[in-house]
């Protein structure tokens, strides 16, 4: 007579192991790819707020006061150091400010009219989610493809030019050709940026 044989406690010990293991690296790998579409999506925030401005400033939409030929942009300033002519009350990694600013007047460099200072509103504060925080900001000066480190970096855009209006304390008697807005995971594992061409053009890499 044959004999049904069953699991011994090794076996089952063994089994259960390799069940756990396997859940163990299936969450992890869950959590990394959650984190990474969570960061992706606050790019393309930031990506999408800089394109607002882009449509405001390059559209008939007034500013507060009713003028139109007003300059609309996105205020960067996450670290003591950057613009002290800054609109954002204090500096912050995880804030920026979308402004207009009806002071605008032409395309050489001034800090009264080309930033968020002045005669500013600021429209509102657009906090960064999921723990995500700005971890870098770079830019590009016309002809070099050098990126330089800064604390602050402002975008602005005013009719009838698309192109963008780029900015930075750091470097204040010129309008930048590029801009690099690097955002990163809470725990710094993962970083995406957002790019800001002269052009106009804004990309996320």
């Amino acid at each position: 007579m044959k004999r049904n044989r069953a699991f011994t406690l090794i076996e089952l010990l063994v089994s259960i192991a390799i069940f756990a293991l396997m859940t163990a690296l299936l969450v992890v790998k869950y959590g990394n790819f959650n984190s990474d579409t969570l960061l992706t999506d606050t790019a393309y925030d930031i990506a999408l707020a800089i394109r607002q401005a882009q449509t405001a400033g390059v559209s008939v939409q007034s500013a507060y006061n009713g003028q139109f030929q007003t300059a609309f942009g996105v205020d960067f300033n996450y670290a003591s150091g950057g613009n002290p002519l800054n609109c954002q009350a204090v500096f912050s990694s995880n804030t920026f400010i979308y402004f207009s600013n009806p002071t605008y007047f032409n395309s050489t460099p001034n800090t009264n009219a080309d930033h968020c200072t002045g005669g500013s509103n600021p429209i509102s504060t657009y906090n960064i989610q999921h723990g995500a925080y700005i971890s870098s900001l770079k830019y590009t000066t016309p002809g070099s493809s050098v990126q330089n480190q800064t604390s602050d970096l402002e975008i602005t855009f005013v009719r009838p030019d698309p192109a963008a209006v780029i900015w930075t304390y750091a470097d204040s008697t010129e309008h930048e050709q590029t801009a690099y807005i690097t955002v990163s995971s809470a725990d710094g594992s993962q970083s995406r940026t957002i790019v800001v061409q002269r052009s106009g053009q804004i990309y996320v890499q």
